[in-house]
This record gives C-alpha cells, sequence and structure tokens, in this order.
C-alpha cells in the first residue's frame, strides 16, 4: 500500500494544501488559485483509505515561508509543533 500524507497550512486568511504518496508531493493546492471546499474534498478522496493529515494554524505565512514545503516527510514539522491541531 502507498504511504500517503497530506500537510493543510491556514494562515491569516491564506492557506496552502500538500499531498503525497511514497514521499513524493503529488498535488499541491492553495488560496490565490484554488477553492478550499474543493481542495479539502480532494484531499478527504486522497487519504480516505489510509494516510495521515497534519493541519497546521497559525497567525502568519511567516512561520512556513522558510521551510521547503515541497520535500515534507511524513512526520510532524518539529518548529511548528505548537500550531498543530490534533
Amino acid at each position: 500500500m502507498k504511504e500517503r500524507y497530506v500537510f493543510i497550512f491556514d494562515y491569516n486568511g491564506g492557506w496552502m494544501i500538500l499531498l503525497y504518496e511514497d514521499g513524493i508531493n503529488m498535488k499541491y493546492f492553495n488560496s490565490a488559485e484554488n477553492g478550499w471546499d474543493n481542495s479539502l474534498d480532494y484531499v478527504n478522496q486522497f487519504i480516505e483509505n489510509g494516510g495521515k493529515k497534519y493541519y497546521y494554524m497559525f497567525p502568519s505565512y511567516d512561520l512556513v515561508k522558510d521551510i521547503d514545503v515541497f520535500k515534507l516527510e511524513n512526520r510532524p514539522i518539529e518548529s511548528l509543533e505548537n500550531y498543530l491541531l490534533k
């Protein structure tokens, strides 16, 4: 079975969603180009048969701007631990 996981970054009116399969970024959504509801529907279908979702909510994009979001591993981001929703 393929390892699927999703990172959702929700910040000060903007957001981005990254979908990974076996450590490779397969899809990317963001508030400038995509709709929130349609993107979340895609996420739910992507991980419906097993997968991990990491949802982060923080006050500013500045907290994630220096992280290479296209190369994330299937584990929480240590520097954003306080913003991870459970």
